[in-house]
């Protein structure tokens, strides 16, 4: 039998979806200001680095969007309810174990 190896995801994909989640949580809709970098490794105790990682996944999905001197602001693509966003890159290894399947290679 062939062991699945555990999967690991980024810390700043995983303070991405949180931060997602905390925007349902929360009843944000665009227009609402997004929380900053220190609020964001106070809230979720990671460093700045890893906020501002997420930060910019989010921006790259259309999510957020940046106005200089303002901050980080929701778009209307925040409102959206897309599980996969086809401008997410992902492999189909994760992708499928997501699903719920359990990928393997069989030689």
């Amino acid at each position: 039998m062939i062991e699945t190896p555990i999967v690991r995801r980024l810390m700043s994909v995983q303070v991405r979806d949180a931060l997602v989640e905390y925007f349902e949580r929360n009843g944000a809709k665009p227009g609402d200001r997004v929380l900053s970098e220190p609020e964001i490794v106070d809230q979720f105790g990671v460093g700045r680095s890893t906020a501002r990682e997420a930060l910019k996944l989010l921006e790259h999905d259309g999510i957020v969007e940046v106005r200089p001197g303002l901050g980080r602001y929701l778009t209307s693509l925040s409102a959206a309810k897309v599980n996969r966003p086809i401008t997410r890159f992902e492999s189909a290894t994760d992708m499928l174990r997501e699903l719920g399947y359990s990928p393997q290679t069989l030689v």
